[in-house]
């Protein structure tokens, strides 16, 4: 999904992971840099499951969980994506 996405959120237009140019020490900085980083990310299904999405990756991207939680608060019901629309 991110390299579908360029590595961005189609919600907010940001980068993913901020600090992706991080160059750590070791393998285990970069691990806790990577799990910490990770957790601010969601699944999002673009067609809501209740409305027939499916869980095809077609139909996922990943969004920050920042833009997860202000979608599903705001009831959002916008249409699906052009990228969602389209076959797979």
């Amino acid at each position: 999904m991110a390299v579908r996405q360029k590595g961005l959120c189609p919600r907010c237009g940001l980068d993913l992971i901020e600090g992706a140019e991080f160059e750590p020490q070791d393998v285990r900085e970069w691990v806790q840099w990577f799990s910490a980083s990770s957790k601010r990310l969601h699944v999002h299904h673009i067609v809501y499951r209740r409305d027939g999405g499916a869980d095809d990756r077609s139909n996922l991207e990943l969004i920050h969980a920042d833009c997860h939680r202000e979608l599903h608060a705001r009831g959002d019901r916008r249409a699906p994506t052009a990228r969602a629309s389209q076959p797979a």
